[in-house]
């Protein structure tokens, strides 16, 4: 619908587009590959496992044709902690640290 900032800005409103799909093997292995289309912008494909070997541990892997990224995450008690990190091809590195309160 091409909608602008303000009512004569000049930049787009970008509009996104989502398609996944997750396959879960057990308790312990999870995968997705998602198609997402931002408008004006790039298409992004990709594939991400999640892992999960022990009760307080959680693994990901993500790997797009914008990034490749790795996490690791763990909850404690109405917490999870999580360390992240990705490489964007375009900017270089990128870290992350998060806590989040589950209510």
């Amino acid at each position: 619908i091409r909608m602008k900032y303000e009512i004569v800005g000049e930049c787009l409103i970008p509009m996104q587009f989502k398609l996944d799909f997750c396959y879960q093997s057990g308790d312990k292995l999870c995968a997705h590959i998602h198609v997402y289309k931002t408008i004006p912008g790039e298409l992004d494909i990709g594939a991400k496992l999640d892992y999960h070997p022990i009760k307080n541990l959680f693994l990901n892997l993500d790997c797009t044709s914008t990034h490749v990224g790795v996490g690791i995450h763990v909850p404690c008690r109405k917490f999870l902690f999580s360390v992240q990190t990705a490489w964007f091809y375009r900017i270089s590195i990128s870290p992350g640290c998060d806590i989040h309160f589950i209510l």
